[in-house]
């Protein structure tokens, strides 16, 4: 019997790829993600899509918000 669980470090660099890897709220979002709060996660990415993205970073918001509720629950904390 196997446990199917979702590399963090992929996870991670996925969210550094979309926020930007010396943004703040980037570092915010890794965090959340480590300790598994996905409230405050939410709330990260609510503020990140409030500023004023181009097309393809919203776009990219997107995907990250579909990706990681998808596989939310094989997060390991």
């Amino acid at each position: 019997h196997g446990e199917y669980f979702l590399d963090r470090y992929h996870c991670l660099q996925k969210i550094e790829h979309t926020l930007g890897r010396h943004n703040e709220l980037a570092m915010r979002a890794i965090k959340a993600v480590r300790h598994h709060d996905q409230a405050k996660l939410t709330i990260i990415l609510d503020t990140y899509e409030s500023q004023n993205l181009t097309e393809k970073q919203a776009d990219d918001l997107m995907r990250l918000r579909k990706y990681l509720q998808r596989n939310w629950r094989y997060i390991l904390s």
